[in-house]
């Protein structure tokens, strides 16, 4: 549905109050909501129905040569680079809406059960079971990315539009319906500022994904500032509740670590991702047995299952092969994430001199 004027709530900054957000969580400056209305300016009056305007939005981007682009998720990267991730470009679309009239809802889904998601677990199955695997005494660890699949339990936000799902994502073909909405683990609906709330919490995430050395404490700071602004905007962002619980647990801030982990545990979940982290918090294996039974091709959950906590020495190895079988071929995780994160479990089951052969031979992703 269409709304015309100044809407409830945004009385300040009018139909501009969602671009202004984002520049804010991006932290832009002033030219960059002008950047982003002047690439519009060619995008002509859209249609009375909000679903109808969104695919004219959608086909104006995609004959702009936009892309999908993991990369990318603040205003003036998304802008300039032509692209970005489903956070970015659910942002993006919102912000048009609104400034031209419409009223936009959102929602963030966990762990959508597609046939996609159907497919990586088949898959991931088979491995498990040796099908991929020649020698079950003697299995390769992958040095070579596939990424064609995911293995973990994603959030993944998107636009609801009179009732309607749209996925902003899909960016390759104008044909194609952006009506997508798959059953998933959790739906939570949520605003465009706790939405955007999650640009803060995604730079956090990129900074430690990026980071190659050791953090030291000004590092930990900045990112406590991070996470902070995020759940000032969201405070039921149970995911950035979990970052700031591991980020003070590495400060050595434990009364605030507590009081995180108490905020995340409240939210008794009943997903896989809820469930993995509430098991890293307590150590109770009931949250980890829980966590696999919900997605038994989760990765990480997997790992500590199958290979941390597993007792016979061949079948762990087993397992930690098929899991980097699984993190070659992961968007989400990759084979640096991997022999990064389980070094010490790759020194313990295959040698110190094998770990150092893998890591000389990464290859770069490829496709599959």
């Amino acid at each position: 549905m269409r709304k015309e004027g100044i809407f409830k709530g945004d009385t300040e900054r009018g139909l501009d109050a969602y671009y202004e957000t984002y520049r804010e969580v991006s932290d832009a400056d002033y030219s960059a909501v002008q950047s982003a209305k002047d690439f519009f300016k060619e995008l002509k009056e859209l249609p009375p129905d909000i679903f109808e305007a969104a695919k004219e939005i959608r086909h104006f981007l995609i004959k702009k040569g936009f892309k999908y682009n993991d990369r990318f998720f603040c205003l003036q990267d998304v802008i300039k680079e032509k692209g970005g991730n489903c956070l970015g470009l659910t942002l993006l679309y919102g912000a048009i809406l609104k400034e031209r009239g419409y009223d936009p809802s959102f929602r963030i889904v966990t762990h959508a059960l597609d046939g996609t998601d159907t497919y990586a677990t088949s898959r991931f199955l088979k491995a498990k079971s040796g099908e991929y695997f020649d020698d079950y005494e003697n299995p390769p660890l992958e040095t070579q990315e596939r990424p064609e699949l995911i293995f973990a339990p994603l959030e993944h936000p998107s636009l609801v539009l009179d009732g309607k799902v749209f996925e902003t994502t899909s960016l390759e073909d104008v044909e194609e319906d952006p009506n997508y909405s798959p059953d998933a683990e959790l739906i939570r609906p949520v605003n465009f500022t706790e939405v955007a709330g999650n640009v803060y919490l995604e730079k956090a995430q990129w900074f430690v994904k990026n980071k190659e050395k050791k953090f030291s404490k000004k590092d930990l700071l900045a990112l406590k500032g991070l996470v902070l602004k995020a759940i000032r905007l969201w405070p039921e962002n149970r995911e950035a509740w979990e970052f700031l619980w591991s980020n003070e647990k590495d400060i050595g801030e434990e009364n605030l670590a507590d009081e995180a982990r108490q905020k995340y545990l409240s939210f008794a979940g009943e997903d896989s991702r809820f469930y993995f982290f509430a098991y890293i918090m307590t150590g109770d294996i009931k949250y980890l047995d829980q966590s696999l039974a919900k997605y038994e091709a989760f990765l990480e959950p997997f790992i500590v299952k199958n290979v941390m906590m597993e007792k016979d020495e061949k079948e762990a190895r087993f397992n930690l092969a098929v899991a980097s079988w699984a993190a070659a071929r992961s968007s989400a995780y990759g084979l640096k994430w991997f022999y990064k994160q389980y070094a010490d479990q790759v020194r313990r089951l295959f040698g110190e001199d094998k770990l150092k052969e893998i890591l000389s031979h990464l290859q770069p992703g490829s496709p599959a």
